[in-house]
């Protein structure tokens, strides 16, 4: 039951990731709170494993977080990657299904995600005002990988079932057991 609830919520992520970079042009791994605390890849890490908290605790649920919040990221981008086309006439970048002017005809998707990677802008914001935005090959680099850990560490949550406030359920079973009346 665990593992058909972590393959859902993991579909369902993917399919809010996409239509989060699709319909609002927002890519939320790249969402970081003091430049460097990786606040959309914990949410993407969290969302895509949620359904693995009804697992046993063990190696395997552990592995599996691991691999679904990961690859999770990675189908979302690449379908990301299958929409995105560019007007030959125009230049002008819009998302289309089966579209002849789609990127992936011309570029592999490793040299799309180097490239989004290398020239993705930075905006920094405080409180409701936008301040200055930059590129920056090398800070977007680390703040790729920073996602990544983020990611990672947000399937922590469902390997370790922090969401739950309870105790383990054996150990309130067995000490009701235990008691006397």
């Amino acid at each position: 039951m665990g593992i058909l609830l972590g393959i859902l919520t993991s579909i369902l992520t993917i399919c809010a990731l996409v239509a989060l970079e699709v319909y609002a042009n927002f890519d939320i791994s790249s969402l970081t709170f003091f430049f460097i605390a990786p606040a959309g890849g914990i949410i993407i890490g969290a969302c895509s494993t949620f359904g693995f908290k009804f697992m046993k605790k063990s190696k395997l649920k552990l592995l599996l977080c691991f691999i679904f919040s990961l690859s999770s990221l990675f189908i979302a981008k690449y379908i990301v990657f299958k929409l995105t086309c560019i007007d030959p006439q125009t230049g002008v970048m819009y998302y289309s299904y089966n579209d002849e002017n789609s990127i992936s005809v011309y570029v592999k998707f490793k040299d799309y995600y180097k490239l989004m990677v290398e020239t993705a802008t930075r905006t920094i914001r405080f409180k409701s005002t936008q301040g200055p935005s930059f590129t920056n090959t090398t800070y977007n680099y680390i703040t790729e990988v920073i996602s990544l850990l983020g990611v990672l560490f947000g399937s922590l949550f469902a390997a370790f079932d922090i969401y739950s406030t309870d105790t383990n359920n054996d150990d309130i079973q067995n000490n009701q057991e235990n008691q006397t009346v």
